[in-house]
């Protein structure tokens, strides 16, 4: 056994650099060639294939909320507005034209 290693299997492969080495070190990380890397880095392509995917959904729904709601309705508002500032200005008007006869 190494000196200050913990104690686990014996013979447990360790990827270090391009090297096989046998290892009694308690976490060991699997061998490049080894069948569970391959299935670690399989999984860990398709968590990220599945984050891309509703990260994608996300962006699209949120384009889609902001161009068919959200603007619409901004722009709604402001003709509101336009319209109310036009009545206010127009009652403002008359009674100034009243006044001022």
């Amino acid at each position: 056994m190494k000196p200050n290693a913990l104690p686990i299997l014996p013979h447990s492969e360790l990827f270090l650099g391009d090297n096989l080495l046998t290892s009694d070190y308690l976490l060991s990380i699997p061998a490049k060639d080894s069948h569970l890397f391959y299935q670690i880095e399989k999984i860990l392509s398709m968590i990220t294939l599945v984050t891309i995917f509703f990260t994608a959904l996300l962006a699209v729904t949120d384009f889609t909320y902001q161009v068919l709601i959200h603007f619409p309705i901004q722009i709604i508002n402001f003709l509101g507005s336009l319209l109310s500032y036009g009545v206010i200005g127009l009652i403002i008007f008359v009674l100034v034209w009243i006044v001022g006869d």
